[in-house]
Order: C-alpha cells, then sequence, then structure tokens
C-alpha cells in the first residue's frame, strides 16, 4: 500500500481506516478491556475514523494553526481524502452529525508509542443497518491526502446570493496565516503547497471543491 509517513509528515492527520458497525448485528463479541488498551466511549455511535498522527501532534494548536484545513477534516468523510471525491452517500451522515445540533460527531487523540498517535472521528450513520450496507472495515491508501485537501476548489457563498471566487483551500489558509506565521515559516508552507498544485494540475485525479456559507460554513457541497 502506498501510506504516508507520520514521523516524516507530522503536521497533518493522515487518513488510516475506517470501521462502521451495523446496528443490527448480532455477531459482535463483548470487548474485554486490558490494562494496555486505550479504551473510547463512542456512545450512540457506529462509525469510527482514524488517522495516524505524529506523537507530538496537538489538536487545539492544529485547529488554530490550520483553521481552513480543520474545517476540511471536521466536515468531509475520510474517503476524501482518499480519492478526492465529495461521494454524497458518504458525505451525508457525517454532515448531518455535525449540524444535528446534539453534539454527535466528537474527536479524540491518543497515544500508539511515543512517535505515533491516533486521532478518532467518530459519529452514527444509520445506512449502515446490515440490510443496505453491511459492517466493515476499511483501509486506505493515503499517499496524496494532503494533495486533495491543499488544492481543494473552494468559494464563499455569500448571505445576497454571491459568491467569491473560487481557489484552492491552501490559498484560502495561506491569507490567514500569512499575519500570524513567521515569514521564513510562510514561505516554507507557500512553495510546498505550490508544488501540490502544480502536482495536481498534472494529474488524471482532481479532487472534488466546496462551497462555504460566510460566517456559519453550514453549507458544503460539491
Amino acid at each position: 500500500m502506498k501510506m504516508a509517513d507520520p514521523i516524516s509528515s507530522p503536521e497533518f492527520p493522515i487518513p488510516f481506516l475506517k470501521i462502521g458497525v451495523s446496528r443490527e448485528s448480532t455477531q459482535l463479541r463483548k470487548f474485554r478491556a486490558k490494562k494496555n488498551y486505550t479504551v473510547i466511549d463512542i456512545g450512540s455511535a457506529n462509525v469510527v475514523e482514524l488517522f495516524i498522527v505524529n506523537g507530538d501532534f496537538d489538536l487545539e494548536k492544529f485547529m488554530r494553526k490550520w483553521e481552513m484545513f480543520d474545517l476540511l477534516y471536521t466536515v468531509v468523510p475520510i474517503e476524501y481524502f482518499v480519492n478526492g471525491n465529495l461521494s454524497k452517500g458518504f458525505l451525508g451522515p457525517k454532515y448531518e452529525a455535525i449540524y444535528s445540533g446534539n453534539e454527535s460527531l466528537f474527536r479524540f487523540k491518543t497515544m500508539v508509542n511515543e512517535q505515533i498517535g491516533m486521532m478518532a472521528v467518530w459519529y452514527a450513520d444509520n445506512k449502515i443497518d446490515g440490510s443496505k450496507q453491511r459492517s466493515f472495515v476499511s483501509f486506505y491508501e493515503n499517499q496524496d491526502y494532503l494533495r486533495f485537501m491543499a488544492c481543494a476548489p473552494v468559494e464563499y457563498k455569500y448571505h445576497n446570493g454571491s459568491k467569491s471566487e473560487r481557489k484552492p483551500a491552501y490559498k484560502w489558509q495561506l491569507e490567514r496565516s500569512q499575519q500570524r506565521m513567521d515569514p521564513a515559516e510562510y514561505d516554507n508552507w507557500k512553495c510546498y503547497f505550490e508544488k501540490l498544485e502544480r502536482e495536481n494540475e498534472n494529474s488524471d485525479i482532481l479532487p472534488d471543491g466546496f462551497s462555504l456559507e460566510v460566517a456559519t460554513h453550514k453549507d458544503i457541497m460539491p
């Protein structure tokens, strides 16, 4: 599999695994926790997305530093980071969890060892019912995840019905980052993302884009 390395690529969570469990399943074994396990209580959720992170990854710091990317991590399903495609079948359940108003989407970081951690995201998907869709475990090739995220075309919708220009997510992010980043760090990231954009222009797989509602960010669509 073509996998990114969380030790040499420590800045962003790397999509890795998704687990969906049918609400009607009768074949699940009762989990018996051991002392070396980290137990995450996902409540009534039945979908868990797992991202590999560097051992030093700080979720709160990430949310402050990369707010545009954090928004995309929050809203889009893990499949988007794998293939750049925003399928409504995958988008719907996570979108509903975020905007249902009952705090039904959560994120949590735990350590695997001193060098590697895991970020978990969980939410409910009623379509996984054993009939329309069975329980599953999906591993992902993720070498292009950052390109799909950074180069995703993004536009803003304003309350008067007008729209902003449509440009890659990384450009919106860098506009926000320029005022608070050290110039050398800013230039480094700018060069890095521009390299990804050049790769994107020469790729056969171009990522779907997003339309974001100004201020509330409540609407996201391909």
